[in-house]
């Protein structure tokens, strides 16, 4: 997110499994921010499928493992 030399740095609301999160990103990163969020909140609820009782930090780790194996598949095809 914002670095320092990136600009003002200006909170935004993100959603996640029904919790809310400020971050602080610069105008230019708010897009692209609020579409990560988006895509992470549809994997974590694609990984929690209909068990509602895991818990959300280790759902957290399984999709944050699960998106780090596809960076490094895509990276590795390149």
């Amino acid at each position: 997110m914002s670095t320092p030399e990136s600009g003002k740095s200006e909170p935004v609301s993100i959603r996640v499994l029904d919790r809310e999160y400020t971050v602080g990103v610069t105008e230019a990163e708010r897009a692209s921010l609020t579409s990560a969020a988006r895509m992470l909140d549809a994997r974590m609820r694609e990984l929690r499928g209909s068990n509602k009782m895991v818990a959300p930090d280790r759902l957290a780790v399984l999709t944050a493992l699960n998106l780090a194996h596809e960076l490094q598949q895509r990276d590795a095809v390149s």
